[in-house]
């Protein structure tokens, strides 16, 4: 948003977003704001105390008004890149604040007006953060989410800016005295060079092109033909490869879905082309030792998997994983339901025994 195109050409580039975001989102907003309120909590309980304003206070609230005005005046005509400008002008303009006053020095101090001083000031940081979190809202709704959660504060009751006059102060005070602010925490995660060269892979391209690099070359099968087990062993491998490129790669839910289907469905003929080729190399009279050491290497993995789903929900993973590792899971239930010659729609529940839920 910060250089999209509004009145002429624009280029994104890697590097600026992890420039505005290191330099600006992280060492300038997300500092002013983490700062007032972990002062505010180690050093006075997490409460605001009463702002008295002092000649330089005044100057202070100008310069945010006329941001303030700008900022308003700016989404009015639609210039957001602009508005996006004031935003950080104000929060720049709290780190002054905060660099002049030195309220960390003056806490200690031996003097009661000097310790009311760094209540008045860090008070009023707060709401100034508590104004920032209004405005960064339109364009980043959960970061503006979390800073009113640490503020202790509901966006519907903060959200009101003055306009009634032009002489009359936009920016006013939401946080009162007495009010107990949340847990402070980091707002911005800082970008790092590897990050960014990650970023590059990941979205070189277009989606077809991911797709089909992080996809193992097709093997064309005539009509009537087999792959043996020695062709489906070398496609299960790459296109396990594949899946693991594309997790590691961060890559959108829905293609690794698609990769995880695809290896799922050649591990299973590649099961079936193993069954066969054992059958035919033992001839008849060792079919029940291949199928019994089959039910048992099943149960084992029944077993496995099934362990592999509790542990997931149990670390509350992304849903689209545990629905891959339930749907494998059951799969090799209905295998094992086969080779014990079983019903394999009474092995996952679908039978209509009594008291049974589908």
């Amino acid at each position: 948003m910060y250089t999209r195109p509004e009145n002429a050409d624009s280029a994104f580039k890697w590097e600026d977003l992890m420039l505005k975001t290191n330099s600006e989102l992280l060492a300038n907003l997300g500092n002013f704001v983490n700062r007032a309120l972990k002062f505010t909590k180690d050093n006075f309980n997490g409460v605001i105390g009463k702002v008295t304003l002092n000649n330089e206070d005044e100057g202070i609230l100008v310069q945010i008004n006329r941001c303030l005005k700008q900022y308003v005046d700016l989404l009015e005509k639609c210039k957001e890149r602009e508005a996006i400008s004031q935003i950080l002008n104000i929060s720049r303009i709290g780190n002054q604040l905060m660099q002049a006053e030195k309220p960390w020095k003056l806490v200690k101090s031996t003097n009661e007006q000097e310790k009311a001083r760094a209540y008045s000031v860090v008070s009023l940081c707060a709401n100034i953060s508590c104004l920032l979190s209004l405005l960064v809202e339109p364009f980043m709704p959960h970061l503006a989410g979390v800073m009113l959660e640490q503020l202790n504060a509901k966006l519907e009751d903060v959200n009101v800016l003055a306009q009634n006059k032009e002489e009359d102060r936009l920016f006013r005070c939401c946080l009162f005295e007495g009010h107990k602010i949340g847990e402070p925490g980091p707002l911005i995660k800082e970008i790092k060079p590897d990050e960014i060269t990650a970023l590059k892979e990941k979205y070189a391209g277009n989606q077809e092109s991911r797709l089909k690099a992080s996809s193992p070359p097709k093997t064309v099968v005539k009509s009537g033909e087999t792959r043996t087990v020695e062709q489906l062993e070398t496609d299960v491998k790459a296109q396990g490869d594949a899946v693991r490129k594309l997790k590691e790669s961060q890559a959108d839910k829905a293609d690794i879905k698609i990769a995880v289907g695809k290896l799922l469905s050649l591990k299973k003929e590649l099961i079936i082309a193993q069954e066969k080729e054992s059958n035919e190399a033992v001839g008849g009279g060792d079919n029940k030792k291949v199928e019994k050491e089959k039910v048992e290497q099943l149960e084992t993995d029944v077993k496995a998997q099934g362990d592999t789903v509790r542990k997931l929900k149990e670390s509350k993973a992304d849903k689209a994983d545990i629905k891959v590792a339930v749907e494998k899971l059951i799969s090799l239930k209905k295998e094992l339901a086969v080779a014990e010659g079983k019903d394999p729609n009474e092995a996952v529940g679908g039978g209509n025994k009594k008291g049974k839920k589908n």
